[in-house]
């Protein structure tokens, strides 16, 4: 049996368009991967930002004197104290905001708020 030069021609473009086909799936394979590896490097900053913040916002709730910014590991802190507006009574409440920040970029990762008797 032989093959005319247009079958052959044909094996040629349908192994062609397999091979498009073939890396245009790899394409967005390596996409979803390199998504995911982001996605899980910005939740464990996230989570490394946020025990820093929590660990700061507990120190400031107990040490009065305590310095109201600093750095720890790639991050800067930042502890800022103010009278919570509305409260009338003789104590007060402040307001403890700590944010957290890149020290690269500047870019504020985390921020807790809490409520404290004035001191």
């Amino acid at each position: 049996m032989t093959r005319s030069s247009s079958e052959g021609g044909f094996a040629l473009l349908d192994a062609l368009i397999a091979l498009a086909i073939f890396g245009v799936m790899t394409g967005m394979f390596v996409e979803v991967v390199h998504s995911t590896a982001l996605a899980r490097r910005h939740v464990a900053e996230s989570r490394r930002a946020l025990l820093v913040a929590q660990s700061r916002l507990a120190l400031v709730q107990e040490i009065d004197d305590l310095d109201p910014s600093g750095r720890d590991g790639e991050f800067l802190w930042r502890a800022q104290i103010a009278r919570y507006p509305g409260v009338e009574n003789g104590h007060g409440l402040e307001q403890v905001t700590v944010s957290v920040n890149e020290a690269v970029s500047g870019r504020t990762v985390a921020t807790l708020k809490t409520l404290r008797l004035a001191r």
